[in-house]
Protein backbone atom coordinates (compact mmCIF):
# COMPACT_ATOMS: atom_id res chain seq x y z
CA UNK A 1 0.00 0.00 0.00
CA UNK A 2 1.37 3.66 -0.71
CA UNK A 3 2.28 5.83 1.99
CA UNK A 4 0.73 8.97 2.36
CA UNK A 5 2.43 12.13 1.96
CA UNK A 6 2.82 14.16 5.34
CA UNK A 7 0.42 17.46 5.59
CA UNK A 8 3.15 19.71 5.60
CA UNK A 9 4.50 18.25 2.59
CA UNK A 10 1.12 18.34 0.98
CA UNK A 11 1.23 22.25 1.63
CA UNK A 12 4.18 22.77 -0.93
CA UNK A 13 2.95 20.61 -3.40
CA UNK A 14 -0.52 22.84 -3.02
CA UNK A 15 0.93 26.09 -4.11
CA UNK A 16 0.17 26.55 -7.71
CA UNK A 17 0.73 23.29 -10.39
CA UNK A 18 2.95 20.69 -8.59
CA UNK A 19 6.39 20.21 -8.98
CA UNK A 20 7.84 17.26 -10.17
CA UNK A 21 11.02 17.75 -8.49
CA UNK A 22 9.82 18.60 -5.11
CA UNK A 23 6.76 15.26 -5.46
CA UNK A 24 10.04 12.99 -6.76
CA UNK A 25 11.75 13.38 -3.89
CA UNK A 26 8.98 13.46 -1.08
CA UNK A 27 7.61 10.06 -3.04
CA UNK A 28 10.51 8.11 -2.83
CA UNK A 29 11.15 8.94 0.86
CA UNK A 30 7.63 7.71 1.51
CA UNK A 31 7.60 4.60 -0.65
CA UNK A 32 9.40 1.61 -1.60
CA UNK A 33 11.46 1.74 -5.49
CA UNK A 34 8.62 -0.71 -6.16
CA UNK A 35 5.69 1.38 -5.02
CA UNK A 36 7.68 4.06 -6.62
CA UNK A 37 7.47 2.16 -9.83
CA UNK A 38 4.04 0.77 -9.46
CA UNK A 39 2.65 4.59 -9.20
CA UNK A 40 4.79 6.36 -11.08
CA UNK A 41 5.97 4.55 -14.15
CA UNK A 42 2.95 3.01 -14.94
CA UNK A 43 3.77 3.11 -18.91
CA UNK A 44 6.21 0.54 -18.63
CA UNK A 45 2.97 -1.83 -17.39
CA UNK A 46 0.34 -1.23 -19.99
CA UNK A 47 -1.81 -4.13 -21.64
CA UNK A 48 -3.29 -3.18 -24.72
CA UNK A 49 -6.32 -4.71 -26.79
CA UNK A 50 -5.39 -6.18 -30.67
CA UNK A 51 -7.32 -2.83 -31.86
CA UNK A 52 -5.26 -0.65 -29.65
CA UNK A 53 -1.99 -1.89 -30.98
CA UNK A 54 -3.23 -2.03 -34.82
CA UNK A 55 -4.02 1.36 -33.93
CA UNK A 56 -0.99 2.37 -33.03
CA UNK A 57 1.04 0.31 -35.77
CA UNK A 58 -1.07 1.97 -38.55
CA UNK A 59 0.62 5.14 -37.69
CA UNK A 60 3.53 4.14 -39.35
CA UNK A 61 1.98 4.72 -42.98
CA UNK A 62 -1.13 6.83 -42.33
CA UNK A 63 -0.99 10.28 -41.31
CA UNK A 64 -4.42 10.36 -40.23
CA UNK A 65 -6.08 8.05 -38.36
CA UNK A 66 -9.42 7.56 -36.82
CA UNK A 67 -10.46 4.74 -34.27
CA UNK A 68 -13.87 4.72 -34.04
CA UNK A 69 -15.14 3.13 -30.56
CA UNK A 70 -17.95 1.76 -27.69
CA UNK A 71 -18.38 3.49 -24.33
CA UNK A 72 -15.65 2.63 -22.26
CA UNK A 73 -13.37 0.37 -24.21
CA UNK A 74 -10.50 2.49 -24.11
CA UNK A 75 -10.67 4.65 -26.82
CA UNK A 76 -8.55 7.66 -25.43
CA UNK A 77 -6.15 5.69 -23.00
CA UNK A 78 -4.95 4.34 -25.84
CA UNK A 79 -4.06 7.79 -27.53
CA UNK A 80 -2.45 8.43 -24.46
CA UNK A 81 -0.25 5.76 -24.37
CA UNK A 82 1.01 6.73 -28.06
CA UNK A 83 0.97 10.15 -26.69
CA UNK A 84 3.19 9.59 -24.19
CA UNK A 85 5.66 7.20 -26.43
CA UNK A 86 5.93 10.50 -28.54
CA UNK A 87 6.43 12.85 -26.25
CA UNK A 88 9.38 10.49 -24.54
CA UNK A 89 11.20 8.72 -27.34
CA UNK A 90 10.55 5.73 -25.02
CA UNK A 91 9.19 3.35 -27.88
CA UNK A 92 8.71 -0.24 -26.38
CA UNK A 93 10.14 -2.96 -28.50
CA UNK A 94 7.10 -4.29 -30.32
CA UNK A 95 5.86 -1.29 -31.47
CA UNK A 96 5.29 -0.91 -35.12
CA UNK A 97 3.96 2.30 -35.33
CA UNK A 98 5.40 6.35 -36.46
CA UNK A 99 8.40 6.98 -34.51
CA UNK A 100 9.88 10.88 -33.74
CA UNK A 101 13.49 10.84 -33.26
CA UNK A 102 13.53 13.92 -31.50
CA UNK A 103 11.42 16.46 -28.81
CA UNK A 104 8.09 16.82 -30.64
CA UNK A 105 5.30 19.91 -30.24
CA UNK A 106 1.94 17.95 -29.65
CA UNK A 107 -1.58 19.44 -29.05
CA UNK A 108 -4.34 17.16 -27.74
CA UNK A 109 -7.40 18.79 -28.09
CA UNK A 110 -11.38 18.26 -27.29
CA UNK A 111 -14.75 19.68 -26.90
CA UNK A 112 -14.02 21.51 -23.69
CA UNK A 113 -11.57 22.65 -21.40
CA UNK A 114 -13.10 20.57 -18.30
CA UNK A 115 -13.30 17.43 -20.41
CA UNK A 116 -9.58 17.93 -21.61
CA UNK A 117 -8.75 18.40 -17.88
CA UNK A 118 -11.32 15.09 -16.59
CA UNK A 119 -9.99 12.88 -19.75
CA UNK A 120 -6.89 13.40 -21.68
CA UNK A 121 -5.12 15.45 -18.79
CA UNK A 122 -5.92 12.86 -16.15
CA UNK A 123 -4.43 9.55 -18.33
CA UNK A 124 -1.44 11.39 -19.29
CA UNK A 125 -0.75 13.24 -15.77
CA UNK A 126 -2.70 11.79 -13.17
CA UNK A 127 -6.18 13.03 -11.51
CA UNK A 128 -6.51 16.73 -11.46
CA UNK A 129 -6.82 18.44 -8.01
CA UNK A 130 -4.67 15.93 -6.47
CA UNK A 131 -0.91 17.25 -5.78
CA UNK A 132 0.75 13.94 -5.11
CA UNK A 133 -1.06 12.07 -8.51
CA UNK A 134 1.32 14.37 -10.72
CA UNK A 135 3.24 11.81 -12.63
CA UNK A 136 1.02 8.22 -12.13
CA UNK A 137 -0.59 8.45 -15.78
CA UNK A 138 1.10 7.21 -18.81
CA UNK A 139 3.72 10.28 -18.46
CA UNK A 140 6.27 8.69 -16.39
CA UNK A 141 6.98 11.40 -13.26
CA UNK A 142 10.36 11.25 -13.63
CA UNK A 143 9.91 12.55 -17.28
CA UNK A 144 8.10 15.21 -16.11
CA UNK A 145 10.41 18.33 -16.93
CA UNK A 146 9.10 21.37 -14.95
CA UNK A 147 5.82 22.41 -13.06
CA UNK A 148 2.84 22.65 -15.67
CA UNK A 149 1.21 25.26 -17.09
CA UNK A 150 -1.99 25.84 -15.97
CA UNK A 151 -4.87 27.31 -18.23
CA UNK A 152 -6.88 30.22 -16.99
CA UNK A 153 -10.11 29.84 -15.80
CA UNK A 154 -10.30 26.10 -15.21
CA UNK A 155 -9.17 25.04 -11.50
CA UNK A 156 -6.79 22.49 -11.97
CA UNK A 157 -6.53 22.46 -16.17
CA UNK A 158 -3.07 21.90 -17.71
CA UNK A 159 -2.38 24.36 -20.28
CA UNK A 160 1.69 23.22 -21.29
CA UNK A 161 3.58 20.20 -19.87
CA UNK A 162 6.76 19.87 -21.10
CA UNK A 163 8.54 16.57 -21.03
CA UNK A 164 12.00 15.10 -21.57
CA UNK A 165 12.65 12.98 -24.46
CA UNK A 166 15.48 10.31 -24.67
CA UNK A 167 17.87 12.06 -27.35
CA UNK A 168 18.02 15.36 -24.92
CA UNK A 169 15.85 17.90 -25.05
CA UNK A 170 12.12 18.56 -24.26
CA UNK A 171 9.06 18.32 -25.77
CA UNK A 172 6.00 20.39 -25.27
CA UNK A 173 2.47 19.24 -24.90
CA UNK A 174 -0.28 21.51 -24.82
CA UNK A 175 -4.32 21.25 -24.47
CA UNK A 176 -6.41 23.14 -26.44
CA UNK A 177 -10.43 23.46 -26.46
CA UNK A 178 -12.93 23.25 -30.09
CA UNK A 179 -14.73 26.28 -28.33
CA UNK A 180 -11.47 28.63 -28.68
CA UNK A 181 -12.68 28.09 -32.94
CA UNK A 182 -10.26 28.02 -35.63
CA UNK A 183 -8.26 31.01 -35.23
CA UNK A 184 -6.56 29.39 -31.81
CA UNK A 185 -5.26 26.50 -34.07
CA UNK A 186 -3.15 28.63 -36.53
CA UNK A 187 0.08 29.62 -36.59
CA UNK A 188 1.89 26.56 -34.67
CA UNK A 189 3.86 24.24 -36.47
CA UNK A 190 3.35 20.89 -34.86
CA UNK A 191 4.07 17.01 -34.87
CA UNK A 192 1.49 15.57 -33.48
CA UNK A 193 -2.50 16.56 -32.73
CA UNK A 194 -4.95 14.77 -31.13
CA UNK A 195 -8.66 15.07 -31.35
CA UNK A 196 -11.02 13.68 -28.47
CA UNK A 197 -14.23 13.70 -29.75
CA UNK A 198 -15.03 14.48 -33.49
CA UNK A 199 -14.13 18.00 -33.90
CA UNK A 200 -16.17 20.89 -35.83
CA UNK A 201 -14.52 20.38 -39.94
CA UNK A 202 -13.00 23.73 -39.88
CA UNK A 203 -10.95 22.91 -36.41
CA UNK A 204 -9.77 19.59 -37.78
CA UNK A 205 -8.22 20.90 -41.37
CA UNK A 206 -7.07 23.79 -39.24
CA UNK A 207 -4.91 20.86 -37.28
CA UNK A 208 -4.26 19.13 -40.27
CA UNK A 209 -2.24 21.51 -41.57
CA UNK A 210 -0.38 22.28 -38.68
CA UNK A 211 0.88 18.82 -38.94
CA UNK A 212 1.40 19.25 -43.01
CA UNK A 213 5.60 20.71 -42.72
CA UNK A 214 6.50 18.02 -40.16
CA UNK A 215 5.16 14.99 -41.66
CA UNK A 216 3.52 14.68 -38.76
CA UNK A 217 0.76 12.49 -37.67
CA UNK A 218 -3.18 13.36 -36.64
CA UNK A 219 -5.62 10.70 -34.60
CA UNK A 220 -9.17 11.13 -33.81
CA UNK A 221 -10.38 9.02 -30.85
CA UNK A 222 -14.35 8.99 -30.09
CA UNK A 223 -17.57 7.32 -29.50
CA UNK A 224 -20.05 8.48 -32.52
CA UNK A 225 -23.27 9.23 -29.97
CA UNK A 226 -24.04 12.75 -32.21
CA UNK A 227 -24.35 10.78 -35.03
CA UNK A 228 -21.63 11.08 -38.27
CA UNK A 229 -20.34 14.31 -39.15
CA UNK A 230 -18.17 15.74 -41.70
CA UNK A 231 -15.23 15.00 -40.14
CA UNK A 232 -15.99 11.26 -39.69
CA UNK A 233 -16.97 11.63 -43.59
CA UNK A 234 -13.86 12.74 -44.21
CA UNK A 235 -12.77 8.74 -43.59
CA UNK A 236 -15.70 6.82 -44.95
CA UNK A 237 -16.20 8.65 -48.01
CA UNK A 238 -13.03 10.33 -48.99
CA UNK A 239 -10.86 7.48 -49.58
CA UNK A 240 -7.35 8.39 -49.47
CA UNK A 241 -4.08 6.55 -48.71
CA UNK A 242 -3.38 8.88 -46.19
CA UNK A 243 -6.46 8.07 -43.94
CA UNK A 244 -7.32 4.67 -41.84
CA UNK A 245 -9.90 3.43 -39.75
CA UNK A 246 -9.96 1.12 -36.74
CA UNK A 247 -13.42 0.57 -34.86
CA UNK A 248 -13.56 -1.47 -31.94
CA UNK A 249 -16.65 -2.91 -30.34
CA UNK A 250 -16.90 -3.99 -26.75
CA UNK A 251 -16.84 -7.60 -27.93
CA UNK A 252 -13.45 -7.00 -29.58
CA UNK A 253 -12.27 -6.87 -25.99
CA UNK A 254 -14.55 -8.48 -23.84
CA UNK A 255 -12.72 -12.03 -22.01
CA UNK A 256 -9.17 -11.17 -23.44
CA UNK A 257 -6.74 -11.78 -20.95
CA UNK A 258 -6.76 -8.72 -18.51
CA UNK A 259 -9.42 -7.36 -20.30
CA UNK A 260 -11.31 -4.69 -18.03
CA UNK A 261 -15.25 -5.88 -20.09
CA UNK A 262 -16.35 -9.26 -19.50
CA UNK A 263 -18.91 -10.28 -21.99
CA UNK A 264 -21.52 -10.50 -18.71
CA UNK A 265 -20.70 -6.55 -18.34
CA UNK A 266 -21.51 -6.24 -22.47
CA UNK A 267 -24.62 -7.83 -22.01
CA UNK A 268 -25.70 -6.12 -18.37
CA UNK A 269 -25.02 -2.37 -20.72
CA UNK A 270 -27.43 -3.92 -23.69
CA UNK A 271 -30.22 -4.29 -21.39
CA UNK A 272 -29.97 -0.80 -19.48
CA UNK A 273 -29.34 1.38 -22.11
CA UNK A 274 -31.69 2.48 -25.02
CA UNK A 275 -32.50 0.69 -28.22
CA UNK A 276 -31.55 3.30 -30.35
CA UNK A 277 -28.02 4.03 -27.99
CA UNK A 278 -27.19 0.26 -28.47
CA UNK A 279 -25.12 0.16 -31.59
CA UNK A 280 -23.33 3.33 -30.68
CA UNK A 281 -22.40 2.32 -26.85
CA UNK A 282 -21.88 -1.40 -27.51
CA UNK A 283 -20.27 -1.28 -31.18
CA UNK A 284 -19.11 1.99 -32.07
CA UNK A 285 -21.75 3.00 -34.44
CA UNK A 286 -22.94 6.67 -35.61
CA UNK A 287 -25.82 7.33 -33.36
CA UNK A 288 -28.63 8.14 -35.59
CA UNK A 289 -31.23 10.38 -33.85
CA UNK A 290 -34.74 9.65 -33.88
CA UNK A 291 -33.83 6.37 -35.84
CA UNK A 292 -32.51 4.19 -38.49
CA UNK A 293 -34.78 4.57 -41.32
CA UNK A 294 -34.58 0.71 -42.18
CA UNK A 295 -34.27 -0.90 -38.54
CA UNK A 296 -33.14 -4.69 -39.78
CA UNK A 297 -30.16 -6.07 -38.85
CA UNK A 298 -27.25 -6.10 -41.73
CA UNK A 299 -26.46 -9.44 -41.33
CA UNK A 300 -29.90 -10.44 -42.62
CA UNK A 301 -29.29 -8.39 -45.93
CA UNK A 302 -26.12 -9.09 -46.25
CA UNK A 303 -24.87 -12.45 -48.72
CA UNK A 304 -21.41 -13.15 -50.63
CA UNK A 305 -21.05 -11.97 -53.69
CA UNK A 306 -22.65 -13.16 -57.33
CA UNK A 307 -20.16 -14.96 -59.01
CA UNK A 308 -22.34 -16.12 -61.56
CA UNK A 309 -25.04 -14.12 -62.10
CA UNK A 310 -27.82 -15.86 -64.68
CA UNK A 311 -28.91 -14.03 -68.17
CA UNK A 312 -32.21 -14.94 -67.40
CA UNK A 313 -32.09 -13.01 -63.97
CA UNK A 314 -33.51 -8.90 -64.91
CA UNK A 315 -31.12 -5.90 -64.29
CA UNK A 316 -31.04 -2.26 -63.98
CA UNK A 317 -29.47 0.40 -62.54
CA UNK A 318 -30.80 3.18 -60.46
CA UNK A 319 -28.96 6.71 -60.39
CA UNK A 320 -28.80 9.46 -58.44
CA UNK A 321 -27.59 12.62 -60.72
CA UNK A 322 -25.77 14.17 -57.97
CA UNK A 323 -26.67 17.32 -58.65
CA UNK A 324 -25.16 19.46 -55.71
CA UNK A 325 -24.01 15.89 -54.01
CA UNK A 326 -22.09 13.00 -54.80
CA UNK A 327 -22.96 10.85 -57.86
CA UNK A 328 -24.83 7.67 -58.06
CA UNK A 329 -25.56 4.36 -59.84
CA UNK A 330 -26.48 0.85 -58.20
CA UNK A 331 -26.77 -2.00 -60.25
CA UNK A 332 -29.95 -4.29 -58.79
CA UNK A 333 -30.69 -7.72 -60.09
CA UNK A 334 -33.85 -8.94 -59.56
CA UNK A 335 -34.43 -13.12 -59.55
CA UNK A 336 -37.68 -12.88 -60.24
CA UNK A 337 -38.09 -16.50 -59.79
CA UNK A 338 -37.83 -16.18 -55.90
CA UNK A 339 -38.62 -12.11 -56.29
CA UNK A 340 -35.40 -11.53 -54.71
CA UNK A 341 -33.33 -7.69 -55.39
CA UNK A 342 -29.39 -8.21 -55.44
CA UNK A 343 -27.52 -5.03 -54.87
CA UNK A 344 -24.34 -6.30 -56.85
CA UNK A 345 -22.21 -3.60 -57.60
CA UNK A 346 -22.24 0.89 -56.28
CA UNK A 347 -21.05 3.70 -57.85
CA UNK A 348 -20.40 7.02 -56.02
CA UNK A 349 -18.16 9.34 -58.06
CA UNK A 350 -18.06 13.53 -56.75
CA UNK A 351 -17.39 16.65 -58.82
CA UNK A 352 -16.89 14.65 -62.08
CA UNK A 353 -18.80 14.87 -65.69
CA UNK A 354 -21.43 12.28 -67.46
CA UNK A 355 -18.44 11.04 -69.34
CA UNK A 356 -16.65 10.31 -66.27
CA UNK A 357 -20.01 8.51 -64.45
CA UNK A 358 -21.02 6.38 -67.67
CA UNK A 359 -17.60 4.93 -68.18
CA UNK A 360 -17.61 2.85 -64.64
CA UNK A 361 -20.91 1.92 -65.27
CA UNK A 362 -20.83 0.87 -69.04
CA UNK A 363 -17.21 -1.80 -67.66
CA UNK A 364 -19.97 -3.06 -65.53
CA UNK A 365 -23.13 -3.26 -67.13
CA UNK A 366 -23.60 -1.58 -70.28
CA UNK A 367 -26.01 -3.15 -71.60
CA UNK A 368 -28.21 -2.82 -68.36
CA UNK A 369 -31.34 -0.07 -68.68
CA UNK A 370 -31.21 2.88 -66.60
CA UNK A 371 -33.50 4.18 -64.24
CA UNK A 372 -33.44 7.97 -63.31
CA UNK A 373 -35.59 10.52 -60.75
CA UNK A 374 -37.37 13.44 -61.87
CA UNK A 375 -34.72 15.89 -62.24
CA UNK A 376 -33.18 14.19 -64.97
CA UNK A 377 -35.68 16.03 -67.25
CA UNK A 378 -34.48 18.86 -66.21
CA UNK A 379 -32.74 21.37 -68.40
CA UNK A 380 -29.12 21.16 -67.49
CA UNK A 381 -27.96 25.63 -67.37
CA UNK A 382 -25.32 25.16 -69.53
CA UNK A 383 -26.26 23.47 -72.11
CA UNK A 384 -30.30 24.17 -72.28
CA UNK A 385 -30.78 20.39 -72.49
CA UNK A 386 -32.34 17.48 -70.26
CA UNK A 387 -29.81 16.10 -68.12
CA UNK A 388 -31.21 12.60 -68.52
CA UNK A 389 -30.04 13.64 -72.67
CA UNK A 390 -26.35 13.50 -71.38
CA UNK A 391 -26.16 10.33 -70.02
CA UNK A 392 -27.96 8.99 -73.25
CA UNK A 393 -25.26 10.88 -74.73
CA UNK A 394 -22.61 8.35 -73.43
CA UNK A 395 -24.57 5.62 -74.60
CA UNK A 396 -26.61 5.00 -71.73
CA UNK A 397 -29.70 2.98 -71.89
CA UNK A 398 -31.24 5.18 -70.16
CA UNK A 399 -35.45 4.59 -69.80
CA UNK A 400 -37.77 7.41 -71.79
CA UNK A 401 -38.87 8.94 -69.00
CA UNK A 402 -38.19 8.97 -65.12
CA UNK A 403 -38.87 6.74 -62.56
CA UNK A 404 -42.08 5.99 -61.56
CA UNK A 405 -44.74 3.56 -59.85
CA UNK A 406 -47.38 1.72 -62.06
CA UNK A 407 -49.73 4.47 -61.47
CA UNK A 408 -47.12 7.30 -62.60
CA UNK A 409 -46.71 8.60 -58.92
CA UNK A 410 -43.30 9.22 -57.28
CA UNK A 411 -43.15 8.91 -53.38
CA UNK A 412 -39.97 8.70 -51.62
CA UNK A 413 -41.88 7.19 -48.32
CA UNK A 414 -43.41 4.92 -50.71
CA UNK A 415 -39.95 3.82 -52.16
CA UNK A 416 -38.42 3.57 -49.01
CA UNK A 417 -41.88 1.67 -47.81
CA UNK A 418 -40.87 -1.20 -50.52
CA UNK A 419 -37.35 -1.53 -49.55
CA UNK A 420 -38.38 -2.23 -46.18
CA UNK A 421 -40.93 -4.66 -46.96
CA UNK A 422 -38.17 -6.21 -48.90
CA UNK A 423 -35.59 -6.39 -46.23
CA UNK A 424 -37.84 -7.70 -43.82
CA UNK A 425 -39.15 -10.44 -45.56
CA UNK A 426 -36.18 -11.82 -46.94
CA UNK A 427 -36.24 -10.24 -50.75
CA UNK A 428 -33.44 -8.06 -50.38
CA UNK A 429 -29.68 -8.86 -50.54
CA UNK A 430 -26.09 -6.76 -50.68
CA UNK A 431 -22.85 -8.18 -51.75
CA UNK A 432 -20.83 -7.93 -48.65
CA UNK A 433 -17.91 -6.55 -50.80
CA UNK A 434 -20.38 -3.37 -51.23
CA UNK A 435 -19.20 -1.17 -48.17
CA UNK A 436 -19.62 2.40 -49.29
CA UNK A 437 -23.35 0.98 -49.56
CA UNK A 438 -23.77 -0.30 -45.91
CA UNK A 439 -21.80 2.92 -44.80
CA UNK A 440 -24.79 5.08 -46.52
CA UNK A 441 -27.13 2.48 -44.91
CA UNK A 442 -26.20 2.86 -41.05
CA UNK A 443 -26.22 6.50 -41.45
CA UNK A 444 -29.63 7.05 -43.43
CA UNK A 445 -32.16 7.80 -40.39
CA UNK A 446 -34.83 10.50 -39.48
CA UNK A 447 -34.69 14.07 -37.43
CA UNK A 448 -38.00 15.70 -36.58
CA UNK A 449 -39.97 12.98 -37.88
CA UNK A 450 -38.17 13.85 -41.81
CA UNK A 451 -35.51 11.88 -43.62
CA UNK A 452 -32.52 13.32 -43.10
CA UNK A 453 -31.31 14.36 -46.72
CA UNK A 454 -27.53 14.24 -46.51
CA UNK A 455 -24.82 10.71 -47.69
CA UNK A 456 -27.84 9.56 -48.50
CA UNK A 457 -27.01 9.13 -52.77
CA UNK A 458 -26.38 5.42 -52.82
CA UNK A 459 -29.98 5.08 -51.18
CA UNK A 460 -31.38 7.37 -53.42
CA UNK A 461 -30.02 5.44 -56.25
CA UNK A 462 -31.38 2.06 -55.03
CA UNK A 463 -34.71 3.34 -53.94
CA UNK A 464 -34.82 4.54 -57.79
CA UNK A 465 -34.03 1.30 -58.95
CA UNK A 466 -36.68 -0.59 -56.69
CA UNK A 467 -39.36 1.92 -57.89
CA UNK A 468 -38.76 1.02 -61.36
CA UNK A 469 -37.76 -2.58 -61.34
CA UNK A 470 -40.92 -3.28 -63.45
CA UNK A 471 -38.73 -1.79 -66.72
CA UNK A 472 -35.54 -4.30 -65.87
CA UNK A 473 -34.38 -6.44 -68.52
CA UNK A 474 -32.99 -9.83 -68.93
CA UNK A 475 -29.17 -9.63 -70.26
CA UNK A 476 -25.81 -10.55 -69.49
CA UNK A 477 -23.29 -7.89 -67.87
CA UNK A 478 -19.54 -6.75 -69.25
CA UNK A 479 -18.69 -3.70 -71.50
CA UNK A 480 -21.21 -5.53 -73.81
CA UNK A 481 -21.04 -4.25 -77.56
CA UNK A 482 -21.45 -0.65 -79.27
CA UNK A 483 -24.96 0.31 -79.68
CA UNK A 484 -25.81 2.36 -83.12
CA UNK A 485 -26.11 6.53 -81.52
CA UNK A 486 -27.99 7.39 -84.56
CA UNK A 487 -30.82 6.28 -87.37
CA UNK A 488 -27.92 6.38 -90.29
CA UNK A 489 -25.78 3.78 -87.74
CA UNK A 490 -28.69 1.76 -87.47
CA UNK A 491 -29.56 1.34 -91.08
CA UNK A 492 -25.96 1.11 -91.77
CA UNK A 493 -24.51 -1.95 -93.78
CA UNK A 494 -22.93 -3.76 -90.80
CA UNK A 495 -26.25 -3.19 -88.49
CA UNK A 496 -28.06 -5.15 -90.64
CA UNK A 497 -25.67 -7.80 -91.03
CA UNK A 498 -25.82 -8.20 -87.50
CA UNK A 499 -29.34 -8.56 -86.84
CA UNK A 500 -29.24 -11.45 -89.43
CA UNK A 501 -28.24 -15.14 -89.75
CA UNK A 502 -26.72 -14.61 -92.96
CA UNK A 503 -25.38 -11.93 -95.19
CA UNK A 504 -28.44 -10.14 -96.61
CA UNK A 505 -25.90 -7.73 -99.00
CA UNK A 506 -24.24 -11.27 -100.33
CA UNK A 507 -26.45 -14.59 -99.47
CA UNK A 508 -23.48 -16.65 -100.73
CA UNK A 509 -20.80 -16.05 -98.17
CA UNK A 510 -19.40 -18.08 -95.34
CA UNK A 511 -20.75 -14.98 -93.10
CA UNK A 512 -21.13 -16.37 -89.20
CA UNK A 513 -23.51 -14.40 -87.31
CA UNK A 514 -21.22 -14.77 -84.07
CA UNK A 515 -17.62 -13.82 -85.70
CA UNK A 516 -18.41 -11.80 -88.72
CA UNK A 517 -16.78 -12.56 -91.75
Amino acid sequence: MLKPLRAAELDDLERGAPDPVALREIARRSNSTKQYGQRFWAIDRVNLYPKQIELLELGANKRERLFRCANQSGKSFAACVEISYHLTGRYPAWFKGHRFSKPIAAWVCSETAILLRDVMQALLFGPPGDPEALGSGTVPLDLIADKPSLARGITDAYDTVRVRHVSGGNSTVRFRSYQAGREAFQGVTLDLIVFDEEPPPDVYSEGITRISATNGRALLVYTPMGGPGEVTRRFTQDASPDRAIVKMSLYDICDLPGSHMTREMVEAIKRNCPPHEMRTRVFGEDMLGEGSIFPVDEETITEPPLVHVPPHWFKIWGLDFGISHAFAAVLLLHDADADVVHVHHCIRLKGQTPLQHAVPMKAIGADVVVAYPPDGDNREMGTGEPLSKLYRDQNLRMLPHSATFEDGRVSTERGIFEMWQRMTTGRFKVANTQQIWFEEFRGYHRKNNQIVKLYDDLMSATRIGVMALRFAKQGGLGPGRPRPRSNAELNSPEAIRRRCDFDLFNPHSDYDLFGGR
